[in-house]
C-alpha cells in the first residue's frame, strides 16, 4: 500500500517542499500533527465497523471512541463471569461439599471430579466437529441452554442433604459440566480467534488470560466475604449458600454465549492484509524517521539485530519442529491436570 502523509502546520500556508527543512523543524516544535495513514488499514477498518462495537469516554476532551470486535467483547465478558463463578464453587467449595456429603470420604470426590473431566475429554472432539460443520455460534448458544438446564439441575440436587442417590445426579451434573467446559474452552475460544487480526493474537490472548486470572482470584475473594456474612462454618447449608451464588454467576455467563455470532468474525482474507498493514506500515515509519532526523541534519543510523544467515537458519527450525507445537501443549496440560487433580482438589 502506498503511504499518505499528512501535515497540518498553523504557521505555514504554502505547500511542504522536501528542501524546506528548517519549516519542517518549526512545524516538529510548534507540536503540529504529523500523521500516517495506510489506505488498505482504513478500508479494512470501515469494512469491520459493523463488527465492532464502541465505547465512548465522556471524561476527556475531546471525547474518545474505543473499538473492540463484537465476539471479542462477549469472550472477555463471558470468561470473567464464568471464571468468577468457576472459581467460586467449583473449586474448594465443591470438594468441602462433596466430602461432607460423603461423611468425610475422599473417594466420592475423586470420582465426581474424575466424571467432570473425562466427559470433557470424550465430548471436546464431537464439539469441534459440530462447530465447524454447523457454526461456532450456533454450538456456543446450546452450551448456553446446557448451562441453564445444569443449573437447576445441580438446585435441585444441592437441595437434597444427601444419599447414595444423590452421588448418581451429583455424577450426571458433573458431567453436563464438564461437555459444558468443552465448549467454552473450544468452540468459544476459537471464535474468539477469529475476531482477531491474525498478526496481534498474542496481544489479544493475554487479555484473555488476564480477565480469566482476574475472574479466579475475585471467586476466592467473593467465597471469603460470603463466609465472613453467613458464618465461618464450613458444614452443608453454609457451602450451599456459597454453590447458589455461584450458579447465579453461572446463568450470566449462559445469557452472554447467546451473543455470540460467527459473521462478526474476521475473514481470513482481512486478516492477512492486517499482517501486510503491519510490515508495511513498520516500514513506513521506519522512512517517516528517516526523513525527520534527515530534516533535523543527522544521517539515520541503522543497524540489523540477526543476520540473514541467522535469520533464515531460525525459520528453517521452525518450520522443521513446528508438528510438535500441538503435542507439547497436550502433555504440558496433561501433567498440570494430573498434578492439579491429585494435590489441589484434596486440600480441604
Amino acid at each position: 500500500p502506498h503511504l499518505t502523509t499528512t501535515t497540518t502546520m498553523s504557521n505555514l500556508k504554502e505547500p511542504l517542499l522536501p528542501n524546506d527543512t528548517d519549516q519542517l523543524d518549526n512545524s516538529l516544535l510548534n507540536n503540529d500533527e504529523l500523521s500516517i495513514h495506510s489506505p488498505n488499514h482504513s478500508n479494512s477498518t470501515n469494512n469491520n465497523d459493523h463488527k465492532d462495537i464502541h465505547f465512548r469516554c465522556c471524561c476527556s476532551e475531546p471525547t474518545t471512541t474505543y473499538r473492540m470486535n463484537h465476539n471479542v467483547f462477549v469472550t472477555l465478558l463471558n470468561d470473567f463471569f464464568y471464571g468468577t463463578a468457576e472459581s467460586l464453587w467449583g473449586g474448594t467449595v465443591l470438594v468441602a461439599y462433596l466430602k461432607r456429603l460423603g461423611h468425610d470420604q475422599n473417594g466420592p470426590v475423586g470420582w465426581i471430579e474424575a466424571i467432570s473431566g473425562v466427559t470433557m475429554l470424550l465430548t471436546a472432539l464431537p464439539v469441534g466437529y459440530l462447530a465447524d460443520k454447523y457454526g461456532r455460534s450456533i454450538v456456543i448458544r446450546c452450551g448456553g441452554v446446557l448451562f441453564l438446564l445444569t443449573v437447576l439441575l445441580q438446585t435441585t440436587v444441592v437441595m437434597d442433604d444427601g444419599d447414595e442417590l444423590s452421588f448418581v445426579w451429583w455424577g450426571i451434573v458433573m458431567g453436563l459440566w464438564g461437555i459444558g467446559t468443552g465448549i467454552v474452552h473450544g468452540p468459544c475460544e476459537a471464535l474468539y480467534a477469529d475476531s482477531t487480526p491474525a498478526g496481534q493474537r498474542s496481544q489479544y490472548y493475554l487479555y484473555l488470560m488476564i480477565v480469566y486470572s482476574l475472574a479466579s482470584c475475585i471467586g476466592p475473594i467473593v467465597s471469603i466475604v460470603l463466609f465472613q456474612t453467613v458464618g465461618d462454618d464450613w458444614d452443608l447449608a453454609h457451602l450451599r449458600t456459597i454453590i447458589y451464588v455461584g450458579l447465579g454467576l453461572e446463568v450470566v455467563s449462559s445469557i452472554i454465549m447467546m451473543f455470540y455470532d460467527d459473521r462478526k468474525a474476521l475473514p481470513e482474507k482481512e486478516e492477512e492484509d492486517d499482517d501486510e498493514d503491519d510490515v508495511h506500515n513498520n516500514g513506513d515509519n521506519r522512512d517517516a524517521e528517516n526523513v525527520i532526523s534527515n530534516a533535523s541534519g543527522e544521517e539515520p543510523i541503522t543497524t540489523p539485530l540477526l543476520s540473514e544467515e541467522t535469520t533464515t537458519t531460525t525459520q528453517s527450525f521452525q518450520k522443521r519442529y513446528q508438528f510438535l507445537i500441538p503435542y507439547i501443549l497436550f502433555v504440558s496440560s496433561f501433567i498440570m491436570s494430573i498434578g492439579s487433580g491429585m494435590t489441589v482438589k484434596f486440600f480441604p
